[in-house]
């Protein structure tokens, strides 16, 4: 898996995956606001984390 850039594209709303603001890796969600180009990034337990660069899907476990 590769990080992807924010400014080339964004993951589905409220999926969990990991993220990076360039000095910490995070695992959360997203949210797009309905009202503007706007978007929140949101860590687990709910903390807003801003200046994110750039995301990822969270990898499946290993296969036995």
């Amino acid at each position: 898996m590769k990080w992807i850039k924010v400014k080339n594209n964004l993951p589905e709303d409220l999926v969990d995956l990991l993220f990076t603001d360039g000095e910490d890796i995070f695992k959360g969600y997203i949210i797009k606001s309905a009202l503007d180009e706007n978007h929140y990034w949101f860590s687990v337990p709910g903390r807003s984390i801003e200046g994110v660069t750039h995301w990822m899907a969270i990898p499946k476990l290993p296969e036995e």
